[in-house]
Formats: structure tokens, C-alpha cells, sequence
């Protein structure tokens, strides 16, 4: 039975192990190739939104959704502000009595005469 190796001990022969291998030869353009990485993660994030909305409608799929979205929007609110509209112009209409201006005005001989 094998007594349970020390983690220090198996991690120095692999480290010896390694050691014995020759290092690889780096290529040519390894030092240019690092500075390239600094200069690119030293770069803070840029957050162009409207470069990453283009890119996306750019995409058939997603400029015809986009646009049928749009459309659907548009159509509930307006839908909305009509119904609301309406509703606040009969509310004013009848707070303000209005109806007194309009042809078929409660005071007016021609409205009596039709309504009987």
C-alpha cells in the first residue's frame, strides 16, 4: 500500500521535471507582441453604443424585428393617447358645457323639435 505523498514533495519533481526540458525558442516579434497587449488593456473600455446598435441592425433578422418592434410601440401608445385624448376632450366638453355651442344644443328651438 502506498503511503500518501507529500503535495510539496510531488510538486518539486515536477518542477525538476520541467527544469530538464530546454526552454523554447521565443519567436521574433514576442517583445512587440507584448507591448501590443499593454497598449491594448491599457486602453480604458469605450462604450460606443450607436457603433453596436448599427452593427446589430446590420442583421436582416434583426433590422426587420427592430422595425416590426417599433411599429407595434408606436401603435400601443398611440392607441393609448387616442383613447385617452377622447376620453379627456368629452370629460372637458361636459365640465365646460360645451354643448351649448354645438347644433344639437339642449337650449336650441330645432333640438326641442327633433326630439319629441
Amino acid at each position: 500500500m502506498n503511503a500518501p505523498r507529500d503535495p510539496d514533495a510531488r510538486l518539486s519533481e515536477i518542477l525538476r521535471a520541467l527544469a530538464r526540458h530546454p526552454l523554447p525558442i521565443p519567436p521574433t516579434s514576442l517583445e512587440a507582441n507584448v507591448w501590443r497587449q499593454i497598449r491594448q488593456r491599457a486602453r480604458p473600455e469605450s462604450s460606443d453604443w450607436l457603433g453596436l446598435f448599427i452593427r446589430l441592425l446590420r442583421r436582416p433578422l434583426l433590422a426587420a424585428s427592430a422595425f416590426l418592434m417599433a411599429i407595434g410601440i408606436g401603435l400601443g401608445f398611440g392607441a393609448v393617447a387616442t383613447m385617452r385624448s377622447a376620453a379627456d376632450r368629452q370629460f372637458a366638453s361636459q365640465a365646460l358645457h360645451l354643448e351649448v355651442f354645438s347644433q344639437n344644443a339642449p337650449g336650441l328651438p330645432a333640438a326641442r323639435i327633433t326630439r319629441r
